[in-house]
C-alpha cells in the first residue's frame, strides 16, 4: 500500500495537473491535511487536491515550494517525522529524494525536487497522505 501511494503521487505529479483544475493554493495549510504531520516552515503552499479527483478517499497532495536546498528539506524531514511519532520507512534505492513513513494506518509519501527557474533556484516539496487519522 505504501508503493502505491507513492506511486500515485508519482503518477499525478507527472500528469501535470493544471491550477484550474485544483483551484487556487490555499494560504495555509488546510484543516483535513493531518494535523500531526510536520510540514516545512520556509515553504509557500503551491497546491492541494485529491491524489485521484476521481477518488478523493484515496488520499491527498499538498505540494509546497522553498528556496531551500533539497537536502536541508529532506534531513527537516528525516527528524521531524519520528519527534511527531512517524515510522520513517526504509528509503527506496531507486528513489533518494523520497521518505515514506507511516502512523498507525496512514501513509506519508514526501518527494523533494529542485529545479532551476533562470537564476532562481526553487526547491519542490510533494507530500502525498493517504489513511485516515
Amino acid at each position: 500500500m505504501l508503493w502505491a501511494g507513492g506511486f500515485l503521487l508519482f503518477c499525478w505529479a507527472a500528469t501535470g495537473l493544471k491550477a484550474g483544475t485544483i483551484g487556487t493554493a490555499p494560504a495555509k495549510v488546510p484543516d483535513d491535511f493531518p494535523s500531526d504531520f510536520p510540514v516545512y516552515k520556509n515553504a509557500v503552499i503551491k497546491k492541494y487536491a485529491p491524489m485521484v479527483s476521481a477518488n478523493p478517499k484515496l488520499g491527498t497532495v499538498l505540494i509546497l515550494e522553498t528556496p531551500d536546498a533539497k537536502a536541508t528539506v529532506l534531513d527537516f524531514y528525516r527528524e521531524a517525522l519520528p519527534a511527531q511519532g512517524w515510522t520513517v520507512e526504509k528509503p527506496m534505492t531507486t528513489a533518494p529524494d523520497s521518505l515514506t513513513a507511516s502512523k498507525g494506518a496512514r501513509r506519508i509519501s514526501i518527494s523533494v525536487l529542485d529545479s532551476d527557474s533562470g537564476s532562481k533556484r526553487v526547491t519542490s516539496i510533494q507530500l502525498g497522505v493517504n489513511g485516515t487519522p
